[in-house]
């Protein structure tokens, strides 16, 4: 996969997980989830919406391995696990030193749809499609080949486990 494709998709990813979505609502921009304002369409119809699903969020925790090692913090890592339904399980790290973004598809079998590790040690990486994930409850094992984006060496194999 292109990298500079890798870096646009971890990007999006990472501006959706953060931030709320909005709507204007005459001319007013409203946060997702929250009432109109008071005057809003005080001459407009009513607009009718079918309610989102929430994620279900969960805290949990995460070890990472890079070649064989734990980088420093990869031996406990405090994670937010978000069930977002459809058999979708986005898992996140943003404390430092090391910020994990997991996307996984919990079905069985369950599969690796996104992984990207930034770590101080080994620079900014991302999976490819040699990875094999096994689930055993709320517990997922991740074992496969890294690439490195930018980084002088690409190529580093890693083991993750999560329990969500």
């Amino acid at each position: 996969m292109n990298r500079g494709i890798c870096s646009a998709v971890l990007c999006g990813v990472a501006a959706a997980s953060i931030g709320g979505c909005s709507t204007t609502v005459a001319g007013t921009a409203t946060p997702a989830g929250s009432a109109a304002p008071a005057d809003a369409g005080a001459s407009e119809a009513p607009a009718t919406s079918t309610p989102s699903r929430e994620p279900a969020e969960t805290t949990g925790t995460a070890t990472l391995e890079i070649d064989g090692r734990f980088p420093e913090g990869g031996d406990r890592i405090p994670v937010v696990c978000d069930d977002l339904g459809g058999g979708s399980l986005m898992v996140m790290a943003k404390d430092l030193p090391i910020i994990l973004t997991i996307s996984l598809q919990t079905t069985p079998p369950p599969s690796l749809t996104m992984l990207t590790i930034l770590d101080p040690d080994a620079g900014t990486l991302t999976n490819d499609e040699s990875f094999a994930v096994t689930a055993d409850g709320r517990t997922y094992r991740l074992e496969g080949e890294l690439i490195g984006l930018g980084s002088d060496d690409p190529e580093r194999t890693a083991k993750i486990t999560v329990t969500c």
